[in-house]
């Protein structure tokens, strides 16, 4: 299965040093260390990867509850947005947030929200580069409040646009592996946008970047 095959990777990688430390092939103090560090680094990505299914299966199960209650739209954001700025800072993205005076409140579970914005943050900042521009913004269409992450990160090719909310799905796993993708970020999104009745859809123009519109039902 998909998850056996994602998991089996940094299991084989961890594994394969543990044997070369411990038959003595890796001798030198500093290879030590650098594997240590290549250790530690393969089992942060088996826990990320662990988790991301945890969540995936938690989504997928037909009789997950949802707590909606009303909250303040910009403060919720703000709120997420400063939580990840960290990692912005670490590439130096600039991330804006604009939401209209005129949207003040939108019905969500509040977890669950965070988990949808915090993984599309999470999604533009690995494939956004040094310098880059993240902007999160708001606006109302009829019976729906969307919410829209977009970035000027690598974007994504034509060809890969609708398979991208696939569990497992990666337009390049090369690219994924360097910066830690799991491959279900995405299929939580779809799937807990799915549960408060809503959707998600995505557009991208290869080297200029992605734009993920997420509609929430007003009611």
């Amino acid at each position: 299965s998909n998850v056996a095959h994602e998991l089996a990777t940094p299991l084989t990688n961890i594994s394969g040093y543990l044997e070369a430390m411990s038959d003595g092939t890796i001798k030198d103090e500093q290879l030590t260390k650098s594997t240590l560090k290549l250790l530690q680094d393969e089992t942060n990505r088996l826990t990320l990867m662990v988790n991301d299914v945890r969540s995936l299966s938690s989504v997928e199960n037909p009789n997950m509850q949802l707590t909606q209650k009303h909250y303040n739209l910009n403060d919720l954001i703000n709120e997420i947005v400063s939580k990840m700025r960290p990692k912005y800072d670490k590439k130096q993205i600039n991330v804006s947030v604009e939401i209209p005076d005129g949207i003040a409140e939108i019905l969500v579970d509040k977890d669950k929200f965070s988990q949808i914005i915090i993984n599309l943050l999470s999604n533009s900042v690995a494939y956004t580069p040094k310098d880059g521009f993240i902007r999160v913004s708001a606006s109302e269409d009829g019976e729906y409040i969307s919410v829209t992450v977009e970035d000027t990160g690598i974007g994504i090719p034509k060809k890969d646009l609708n398979r991208i909310f696939e569990r497992f799905y990666r337009t390049d796993k090369s690219r994924s592996r360097k910066t830690g993708g799991t491959g279900v970020g995405l299929a939580i999104v779809k799937g807990l946008m799915e549960a408060h009745g809503g959707d998600v859809f995505a557009e991208s123009e290869e080297g200029k970047g992605s734009k993920f519109i997420c509609k929430f039902p007003k009611i």
